[in-house]
């Protein structure tokens, strides 16, 4: 077997230098697409080079978020999103810590999903598809059952709210929608806000809508 010898030597830089000019000039052909004619490299990089499958897997990856972003940021759904100012960001970094945290349940999982996105059984959204009479808060009788309403307002359920109001105190931020529906730390705190009024219990079956004047049933298969 025929033997090779490398010698290499560190130099403060390249240019001027002939040999270095050389190597830089072959990098870019290779880089290119060019190789030299087989029978003219050594017999252990005449078989084709085993590839990395990480770099691929990654730019895979990229590629799908990228597209990803496109899609969302160019639906109506999207488009509202970046209305509200929650998170501009998608991926959301914040939004899959949220979601994946192992103290709350799938089902408090989607309520912050449904109130992030405004897509959430309040009268207020009922109303718009004729599912309640009226938009009025069924709690205190408000005008408009929002989600800034139910969160932030709704004078009945100022109890519950207080306990949230504290875990916002200590991280030092304002009670707003973006806080309480942007920061991971306080998923756990939010979802025990929305749990103790009681405001979307179901029964087996059934989802119930209540407004001031109505109660809408709707039947779920199982």
């Amino acid at each position: 077997m025929r033997e090779y010898k490398l010698t290499i030597r560190w130099t403060a830089g390249h240019s001027g230098i002939v040999g270095n000019e050389r190597a830089d000039t072959e990098a870019k052909k290779a880089a290119s697409g060019h190789h030299s004619d087989i029978k003219h490299l050594p017999a252990c990089l005449r078989k084709p080079l085993l590839i990395n499958p990480a770099p691929l897997k990654r730019i895979h990856s990229d590629a799908l978020k990228k597209r990803w972003k496109a899609v969302w940021s160019s639906s109506a759904r999207g488009k509202k999103m970046l209305l509200v100012r929650i998170d501009n960001t998608t991926p959301s970094i914040k939004f899959l810590k949220t979601t994946s945290n192992t103290k709350l349940s799938r089902d408090a999982a989607s309520k912050i999903a449904q109130l992030r996105l405004r897509h959430i059984p309040l009268n207020g959204y009922l109303h718009r598809f004729k599912r309640t009479d009226k938009s009025n808060c069924p709690a205190c009788g408000a005008d408009v059952e929002s989600v800034a309403h139910f969160l932030l307002n709704c004078s009945m359920h100022a109890h519950e709210r207080w306990a949230l109001a504290q875990q916002v105190k200590k991280m030092r931020k304002n009670m707003t929608l973006e806080t309480l529906l942007g920061e991971p730390e306080l998923a756990v705190p939010l979802a025990n806000y929305i749990d103790s009024t009681g405001r979307f219990k179901t029964n087996e079956g059934e989802q119930t809508y209540t407004s001031n004047n109505n109660t809408a049933r709707e039947s779920h298969n199982r």
